[in-house]
């Protein structure tokens, strides 16, 4: 990133989808902007991008992957570097596999579970110093971006990012939350923006998730009243049950796989 290349070759359209059961490579890279890979048969590079883009969220990128990579041992900077930056290069195939097979990798893919710890952790410092609860959640809602920014805004992470956003602000009018009409408004964002996005995994899963939660929730509370189980126990599972029940489908058509232990995973996994 920010490398300057003189470069000779050709343009190329990505192949799409040829076999049943197999993604849209096309489609999936064209939800990033991206259209045509170049083939090149020449390539020098020439310079260095000096634009304050990459200097200010790439450059704090690769000190952050720095600063982790010498504090740990590499199996844990690896884990970390999947869960706080969204890169997951350093982990080894087998350990990603295992993620997927136990119905875990949604811990490695920035998204709402991250950006609502982040959002309540800076909520909690700033009110600390008595400020005001607009001033608090506008400095909050400043940091979040950039830390959006800064792990390259994958979706998931930009809609919780924005659902973060209506939380802060409608408490800052005494305006009441409304799960649906939180997650359509990002929808809405987000296409509106780039609508290529309605073909990217990550997008559907994200939004599939919360759908599920919306719309699934609460039928299937109503399911467990009865079970002598403890209430967070009893929540956790309705939570994590209401979610694999409405992405399950989305899961098999893009992964040919569905974990059926994951909703017992996730009560213990989430909150450690």
């Amino acid at each position: 990133t920010g490398d300057l290349v003189k470069a000779k070759g050709q343009a190329v359209e990505f192949i799409g989808k040829r076999n049943f059961g197999d993604r849209d490579y096309s489609l999936y890279n064209r939800s990033f902007g991206i259209y045509y890979q170049f083939i090149s048969r020449y390539n020098e590079k020439i310079g260095k991008s000096k634009d304050l883009k990459t200097i200010l969220l790439y450059g704090a990128r690769k000190r952050l992957q720095k600063t982790i990579n010498i504090s740990l041992p590499q199996e844990e900077a690896a884990f970390l570097n999947a869960v706080v930056l969204g890169y997951r290069e350093m982990m080894d195939d087998e350990e990603l596999d295992n993620f997927q097979k136990t119905g875990l990798s949604h811990l490695l893919s920035v998204s709402g579970l991250h950006v609502s710890i982040i959002a309540y952790v800076l909520y909690q410092i700033l009110s600390f110093f008595k400020m005001d609860k607009k001033a608090v959640w506008l400095f909050s809602g400043v940091i979040l971006l950039y830390y959006v920014m800064v792990i390259g805004s994958p979706p998931p992470a930009v809609r919780a990012l924005i659902m973060s956003l209506v939380v802060g602000y409608g408490k800052c009018f005494n305006k009441e939350y409304d799960l649906l009409a939180s997650v359509s408004f990002a929808a809405i964002i987000m296409l509106l923006v780039n609508p290529m996005l309605i073909h990217n995994p990550g997008f559907i899963i994200s939004f599939g998730c919360i759908y599920s939660i919306a719309f699934l929730y609460k039928p299937v509370s109503k399911i467990s009243k009865s079970l002598p189980l403890p209430r967070f126990i009893k929540e956790s599972i309705n939570l994590s049950l209401a979610i694999q029940l409405g992405i399950a489908p989305i899961l098999i058509f893009y992964f040919n796989y569905l974990s059926i232990i994951n909703v017992i995973l996730n009560i213990f996994a989430v909150p450690l």
